[in-house]
C-alpha cells in the first residue's frame, strides 16, 4: 500500500477514530457574535434534518451549521411564532417540537409544516395544562409527554388527544409538593419527580404507590432535597442531580449511592448538577459553576451499578453554568451554556493526528503488513512510524544512498519497499530483514516519481523521461518511452494497474496513457481533447469496484469498469478555483470517495453523484 504527499493526510482520514474525553476541551461557543438571539441557553434539542435547536431566555433558535435562525414571541398567536421568548425545555420527538414556556404553557412546533400550536391553562378546561410554568418534558413509555411544573406537578400529555392529566397533591396524596423540577421514567414505567425542596419521588402509575428519597432517608446518600436534574440510563440506573452534587439510585434493589465530583474539580464543594447525559459508555454531568464532567461506571456481570471507575472534567469559561447537553447523529456534544450561548465540542477524535517529531515535509507513507508505517521524507531520509506507540524513528540509509531525499514510495509483494531518487535510480528497502539495495538506471532516467508491480511481479518506474519496466528475477530493464522527443511534461506521476492488466499512465501535462502489459502497445489516451477537463494528472487511484479515479488540475473523472474504455465521467466539485485542483483520492468504508484539494477535503459520495 503506497500513499503520496497528500494521500497521507486521506490516510490519516479514512483509517479511523475513536472517542475521547480529551475532545471536549477543544469546545466552541457561538455567542451573540455568532448569531445567537441571547447568551442564556437553558436547552439544546438535533430534529431528525440535523439541525440544532436552542432555548433561551430570549426566544427560540435554529442552527444550521454556519447560521442561526431566531423565532419571536408574537401576540398574533397565528401558528407563525412562539407564544413566550423564555422558553426553559425543548423536546424533539417524531417530526414535533415541544416547547416547555417559563409562563406561557406549552408549545408544539411541527417541522414538516412549519407552525406553532399552543396549550395553556385554562380554568374552565379541566383537561387543559394545570399551570402554564413547564420545567422538565420527557416522553414516557406510553407514548405520552410527561411534564414537570414549577407549581401544579407533574402533567401528563395525550398526543392524540391533545388533552393533560394531572398528577399533583390533590391525586396524589403522599407526593410532598407541587414544585417539580425534573421528571424521568424508569424501565418498569416507574415515574420519578425531582423536587425543587423535597427530594425525590417515585411514583408507580399504576398502582398509585408513591416512595420517597431524601437526605434524612438515605442517610446522605441523597446529598441535596433540591433535585435540578433525573435521568434513567441505558442500563436502568436514575441518576440524581442536586443543589450539592450527583447520586445514582438502582431501583431493582433500591440502593442509592453519592457520587463525589470535588475530587475532579479540586474543590471539597459539590457543584449544583443542572444536566446528566448517557454518552456511549460514559455519563456526561453539565454543572454551576460551568463545567463538564465525564464519568465512566462500572458494572457487575448481571449489570448491577458498582461505582464510577473514572471521573474527567473540564472548565468551560466564560459561562455561568451548563444547562443542558446533547450528542448529536456524528457523535458531537452540544452544550446549552447558562452566559455565553451555545457550546460545541467534538465527541470524538480529530481526523488529523500529529506524529511526533516530524519537522520535514513528507511526501508519501507506505503501511506494511504489520501496520508499521514508513514515512517518506523531503531531507529526512525514510522514517518509521510504530502506530500504536506513536513513536517516529529514522531508518540510516547505507552511504551509496547518499540523497536523503525521497520522490515517491511503493510496497510490493514481498514485503519491499521501492524508494523513488531524485538521481538516476531507485533504492530498495526490505523491511523484514532491513537490508538495503540501489538500482542504477541509464541514461536521463531519473527522477523516479511513480512505482508500480504489475501483476506478473515486474516493477513499472515512472521518470522524468519515459517508463522503465524492471525484472527483479533476471535484473534486467526495458524502456518505453511515451512520447519522442521527451518533453518534460510528458513526465509520469501516477501508475495503476486495471482488472485487465493494461498499465494507466498519468502524466504532467499529457492527460492519461494506457498501455498493454502484454505487448506494451498504447491503446489509449485521454487528455482534455477527449474526455478530460485537464491535461495535468496528479493521481489515478483504483477503488474497491475497479473503477479507475482520475485527480486532475480541473476536478476528477471516472472510468467505471462496466463501461467501454473511454467513457469518461468528469466530477466538478460545487466550489470552483482552489477546490477544483485535486491531488489525491482515497476511498472510505463506506466506499466514498474522499478527494485533497488545494482548499481542503471533500467527499463525494458516488451513488448521490454529490459532494459533502
Amino acid at each position: 500500500m503506497t500513499l503520496g504527499k497528500f494521500q497521507l493526510l486521506l490516510f490519516l482520514l479514512l483509517s479511523g477514530f475513536g472517542i475521547s474525553f480529551s475532545q471536549v476541551n477543544q469546545y466552541k461557543i457561538l455567542s451573540l457574535e455568532q448569531g445567537i438571539s441571547n447568551i442564556n441557553a437553558l436547552s439544546v434539542v438535533e430534529d431528525d434534518q440535523g439541525f440544532i435547536w436552542v432555548a433561551t431566555e430570549l426566544g427560540l433558535n435554529r442552527f444550521s451549521g454556519n447560521s442561526f435562525t431566531h423565532y419571536y414571541k408574537s401576540e398574533q398567536l397565528d401558528g407563525s411564532a412562539v407564544n413566550s421568548n423564555e422558553i426553559n425545555k425543548l423536546l424533539y420527538d417524531d417530526g414535533f417540537i415541544y416547547i416547555g414556556t417559563r409562563a406561557n404553557g406549552l408549545n408544539i412546533f411541527d417541522t414538516k409544516r412549519q407552525t406553532f400550536s399552543y396549550f395553556t391553562h385554562d380554568p374552565r378546561d379541566p383537561t387543559s395544562i394545570a399551570t402554564n410554568d413547564i420545567t422538565d418534558m420527557i416522553k414516557g413509555s406510553d407514548g405520552h409527554i410527561w411534564l414537570s411544573t414549577y407549581h401544579r406537578g407533574i402533567q401528563r400529555f395525550d398526543i392524540a388527544t391533545q388533552t393533560f392529566t394531572h398528577f399533583g397533591t390533590e391525586t396524589v396524596p403522599d407526593l410532598p409538593s407541587n414544585s417539580i423540577w425534573s421528571v424521568a421514567q424508569d424501565h418498569q414505567g416507574k415515574l420519578y419527580s425531582g423536587h425543587v425542596n423535597h427530594g425525590v419521588s417515585i411514583l408507580d402509575p399504576k398502582t398509585g404507590k408513591l416512595e420517597r428519597l431524601h437526605t434524612q432517608n438515605t442517610a446522605g446518600a441523597l446529598p441535596h432535597n433540591e433535585v435540578k436534574i433525573l435521568f434513567c440510563d441505558s442500563k436502568n440506573n436514575i441518576w440524581i442531580g442536586t443543589k450539592k452534587g450527583l447520586a445514582v439510585y438502582t431501583p431493582h434493589n433500591k440502593k442509592i449511592r453519592h457520587i463525589p465530583l470535588h475530587s475532579a474539580a479540586g474543590s471539597a464543594n459539590e457543584p449544583f448538577v443542572h444536566t446528566i447525559r448517557e454518552i456511549g459508555e460514559d455519563i456526561w454531568v453539565g454543572t454551576e459553576p460551568s463545567r463538564v464532567y465525564v464519568l465512566t461506571p462500572r458494572y457487575n456481570s448481571d449489570q448491577e451499578f458498582l461505582n464510577v471507575d473514572n471521573v474527567r472534567s473540564v472548565d468551560i469559561s466564560n459561562s455561568i453554568s451548563v444547562q443542558d447537553m446533547i450528542p448529536d447523529k456524528f457523535g458531537n456534544v452540544w452544550l446549552a451554556l447558562y452566559g455565553s450561548g451555545l457550546g460545541f465540542a467534538s465527541h470524538f477524535t480529530p481526523f488529523f493526528q500529529t506524529l511526533p517529531d516530524v519537522k520535514t515535509v513528507v511526501s508519501g507513507i507506505v503501511i506494511d503488513r504489520q501496520n508499521t508505517g514508513w514515512l517518506i521524507t523531503d531531507g529526512s531520509g525514510l522514517l518509521r512510524w510504530t502506530a500504536d506507540k506513536n513513536l517516529v524513528e529514522e531508518v540510516i540509509a547505507p552511504g551509496n544512498i547518499r540523497n536523503r531525499t525521497f520522490l515517491t514510495a511503493y510496497q510490493d509483494r514481498q514485503d519491499n519497499i521501492w524508494l523513488g531518487l531524485a538521481d538516476k535510480g531507485v533504492a530498495r528497502f526490505h523491511t523484514p530483514t532491513k537490508r538495503w539495495h540501489k538500482i542504477e538506471l541509464d541514461g536521463e532516467l531519473n527522477e523516479v516519481r511513480a512505482i508500480l508491480e504489475d501483476q506478473t511481479g515486474k516493477i513499472w518506474l515512472g521518470t522524468i523521461n519515459g517508463l522503465v519496466i524492471y525484472d527483479p528475477l533476471s535484473q534486467s530493464f526495458e524502456t518505453l518511452r511515451i512520447n519522442m522527443p521527451s518533453l518534460g511534461d510528458y513526465a509520469p506521476r501516477s501508475l495503476i494497474e486495471d482488472r485487465s492488466g493494461n498499465i494507466w499512465v498519468g502524466t504532467y501535462g499529457q492527460g492519461v496513457y494506457v498501455f498493454s502489459s502484454e505487448n506494451r502497445t498504447l491503446i489509449a489516451h485521454f487528455d482534455a481533447t477527449n474526455g478530460l477537463r485537464s491535461n495535468s494528472i496528479n493521481h489515478l487511484f483504483l477503488d474497491r469496484e475497479n473503477n479507475i479515479w482520475i485527480a486532475t488540475n480541473e476536478g476528477m473523472a471516472v472510468q467505471y469498469a462496466k463501461q467501454e474504455l473511454g467513457t469518461l465521467k468528469n466530477i466538478t466539485p460545487p466550489k470552483l478555483n482552489a477546490w477544483l485542483f485535486t491531488q489525491a483520492i482515497a476511498q472510505d468504508q463506506k466506499g466514498d470517495i474522499w478527494c485533497s484539494t488545494k482548499a481542503g477535503l471533500l467527499r463525494y459520495v458516488p451513488k448521490d453523484n454529490r459532494f459533502f
